[in-house]
């Protein structure tokens, strides 16, 4: 294959007289960004997509001080999951029994128990698939454990220190490897969700209840924390992809770039007090018609609203790799990017579609 050259293309319909041509070029180091992005990739991460949490009023509960009601726990919401039934509301991890006599740090445990309808286990059962290469099972509807600081309000996932968890009896697995934390420290797991679909008691005619153990380093002082059961469906990378698309307000129209362009060339963009050169009149603004993370041709840019700059990347490819290992960093600023937060360019579409294969 020989390498394309590279040329230089114009952003269209400046008014500005300052305004100059926009040269492109590709970005460096990008390979290096693929292997940050992909080292210690491991299934699905996730955080924040539109379902409406069903908020359930939980009677006769005696709280620690250091723990919120757990009927005032939201859940903070997912991009990859749509949310479909609560099967256990938050409830907070109240140790059954402990090992040790330490004041400062227990060996707990705590068993609760969830229920299926026939309608949860048939939704279940009638959307799994078999991998026939692995021989494993995929569920396209999942029953999904998750943990949570129990603190009023929206919350992320959170595992307690130490976390281990059965269901019916049977380890759960799926658990994320614990983070790296320095010696004598607690080895605490990365927050997210988990699948146990595969470990329920999955049968249309009789309502037996699922049996969950959790055992995990209580501190009687530290944080309490809270554990749910739902039903959500999967949603892929490439379906979120599509609905920036078709949601309302997430295509910014090609004026507003232009106008942002215009006002970096003239040195009248943003005031950041961090930036010395914020006011300083741009000549040229570079970008790349390829994606900083796949260094391939971008097919549906996007950037933050948080993001200051005109570069934009590849929607599938920078959900694909959060749908992986979940970092909702842009690639370009390392500013946060959470789903909620993109938008598709309509200026950067229209360039990509006018400029020619030869263009990066």
């Amino acid at each position: 294959h020989h390498r394309k050259r590279s040329g230089d293309f114009s952003f269209p319909t400046f008014d500005s007289s300052s305004a100059q041509s926009v040269s492109s070029s590709i970005f460096g180091g990008a390979a290096s960004i693929v292997d940050e992005f992909l080292s210690g990739c491991s299934s699905s991460s996730f955080s924040h997509h539109n379902h409406h949490h069903q908020h359930h009023h939980h009677h006769h509960h005696h709280s620690s001080p250091s723990s919120a009601r757990p009927d005032s726990v939201l859940p903070e919401e997912l991009p990859f999951f749509e949310h479909l039934n609560t099967l256990l509301k938050p409830t907070l991890l109240r140790p059954s029994r402990s090992n040790g006599h330490n004041q400062y740090q227990q060996q707990a445990h705590c068993d609760l128990e969830f229920g299926m309808n026939p309608q949860q286990v048939k939704s279940v059962l009638s959307m799994r698939t078999r991998d026939l290469a692995s021989g494993r099972t995929e569920y396209a509807v999942q029953v999904l454990i998750r943990c949570f600081h129990s603190e009023a309000g929206t919350q992320p996932d959170a595992f307690p220190p130490g976390v281990n968890l059965t269901v019916n009896s049977q380890p759960v697995l799926g658990l994320p490897a614990p983070l790296p934390c320095r010696p004598g420290s607690d080895p605490v797991r990365p927050g997210r969700p988990v699948n146990i679909s595969g470990l329920c008691r999955l049968s249309a005619s009789s309502q037996a209840n699922n049996r969950i153990r959790v055992s995990w380093l209580h501190r009687p002082s530290g944080p309490g924390y809270c554990l749910s059961v739902s039903l959500a469906r999967v949603v892929s990378s490439n379906d979120l992809a599509n609905r920036l698309l078709t949601l309302p307000g997430r295509v910014r129209p090609a004026s507003q770039t232009q106008r942002q362009i215009r006002q970096l060339l003239l040195g009248n963009g943003d005031d950041d007090e961090d930036d010395d050169d914020a006011m300083v009149a741009m000549t040229t603004i570079t970008a790349s018609l390829r994606c900083p993370l796949s260094c391939a041709r971008i097919q549906l840019p996007v950037r933050s609203d948080d993001c200051r700059h005109v570069q934009c990347f590849d929607a599938r490819t920078y959900l694909s790799m959060n749908e992986r290992r979940a970092t909702w960093r842009c690639p370009c600023c390392d500013r946060p990017a959470p789903y909620a937060s993109l938008h598709v360019d309509a200026h950067f579409q229209s360039v990509l579609a006018n400029a020619p294969k030869s263009v990066d």
